[in-house]
């Protein structure tokens, strides 16, 4: 079950990232310690599911990675703003991305809600939540593209009550993800 999850979860959040940053070349790399922490990282988080089924999503980034990842959208960007807009951008992206999943358990009539993001240079992951985090499945890996790249985290509890569902249904909707071309019409500058 937590397999299904994890492929889902990376797919997603590839796709999201290629259209949301107008950037093909952003690929899925494996985690590795080494990028435990960057310099003057930032942490944006989202929580989604409901009492059987929770998740939290955690992106580990700096502005200047995200800079280079997303040039093409942030190319006409006053420079004062930049960093501002970044934040932004990856709040958005969160949202996005824990908007598929939402969707993608509601069309099959599982009811999972998300939170609004959070962003901060330091937050507790146990407090998002709402218990340690050794009790989920954590799965983390990096979004990359020409030597600047972000660390994903996802953190999934399931309870016994939820372990009746067949989730075969997310690796077809993890393959509609990659097969979408529409872009996000959100503008959020």
């Amino acid at each position: 079950m937590y397999d299904i999850l994890k492929k889902f979860s990376r797919q997603v959040s590839l796709e999201r990232f290629k259209s949301h940053s107008n950037n093909n070349a952003v690929e899925i790399m494996e985690y590795n310690k080494d990028c435990d922490k960057l310099d003057n990282q930032w942490s944006c988080g989202i929580l989604w599911g409901n009492d059987d089924i929770k998740g939290l999503i955690v992106l580990k980034f700096t502005t200047l990675n995200v800079l280079a990842m997303g040039s093409t959208i942030f190319e006409n960007t006053n420079d004062e703003m930049l960093f501002t807009y970044t934040k932004d951008f990856m709040k958005e992206y969160c949202n996005l991305y824990a908007g598929f999943i939402k969707g993608t358990f509601n069309n099959k009539g599982i009811s999972v809600g998300i939170s609004l993001p959070i962003l901060s240079d330091n937050f507790s992951i146990d407090a998002c939540l709402g218990y340690k985090s050794e009790e989920a499945e954590l799965d983390q890996w990096k979004l990359n593209s020409n030597d600047s790249y972000f660390i994903v985290q996802s953190f999934v509890k399931i309870e016994d009550n939820f372990k009746k569902y067949d989730l075969n249904f997310l690796l077809e909707s993890s393959k509609e993800a990659k097969e979408s071309k529409s872009k996000s019409s959100i503008e959020f500058f």
